[in-house]
């Protein structure tokens, strides 16, 4: 069936959205607003997509649960979102972001997507593990840089109950990276090191932290529990 896009004309300042658009693309029907009309991936399926993807791209650089603890944190599972946002002046027509890891229409290109593909659970999979792999590249050369200013990294990260997870910080910038740029990202490990528990410590109000966003792309968040683990990766 012919699938029928989400599309709203703004141009800032004058013609904006009331709010934020969040909606689902359903086969031959109108994008609904309704959650009841999303597509839910469970979190096996999720985890198979992305190791399917870095198999195929021969890499395992980045553990699996980083993947599953960004689409629920960005989606609940949903692969047929498409948001919206309210235009600004740095996006006078309004950010859109697309499917189960809410990726924008300039990063999807870059890896030879459509916003369209990414409502496929395999290509937004393909889409995000590259995306991952590149911010993960700009991350570590952040920590590198930083290490000669004399600032101090502690790329693993021990939980409140403290469970090691190793490589565990790193993840949860590559989240914070995904959200807030590579900008902020670059700022934040040149001033500070790359410390998962003393970020939280300096940004509490951050969604990040408070959403608890940080934490699922470290540990795969409670969602990885239903998980049947293949290989296991390095990050």
């Amino acid at each position: 069936m012919t699938l029928i896009l989400p599309s709203h004309e703004q141009h800032y300042p004058s013609l904006l959205l009331p709010h934020r658009l969040q909606e689902y693309v359903r086969d031959g029907l109108p994008p609904s607003l309704s959650f009841q009309d999303a597509r839910l991936a469970a979190p096996q399926q999720v985890y198979d997509a992305i190791v399917k993807a870095q198999a195929a791209r021969d890499t395992l650089g980045i553990d699996p649960r980083y993947f599953v603890g960004t689409c629920y944190q960005e989606t609940n599972g949903a692969i047929n979102e498409w948001d919206t946002e309210i235009a600004t002046a740095e996006s006078p027509t309004g950010f859109v972001s697309v499917g189960a890891y809410q990726i924008g229409q300039e990063e999807a290109h870059r890896y030879g997507y459509t916003l369209e593909d990414l409502l496929d659970l395999d290509k937004a999979s393909d889409c995000m593990l590259q995306l991952a792999m590149d911010n993960l590249k700009w991350i570590m050369s952040c920590v590198a840089n930083a290490t000669k200013l004399g600032k101090a990294s502690d790329l693993d990260y021990t939980d409140a109950n403290g469970k090691l997870w190793p490589a565990g910080g790193v993840r949860a910038y590559m989240g914070i990276c995904h959200n807030h740029g590579a900008g902020y990202v670059r700022a934040t490990i040149y001033n500070y090191g790359l410390d998962w528990v003393r970020y939280k410590q300096r940004n509490p109000h951050d969604n990040i932290v408070a959403h608890g966003y940080g934490e699922s792309c470290c540990t795969g968040g409670s969602w990885f529990n239903k998980v049947v683990e293949g290989p296991q990766a390095s990050c």
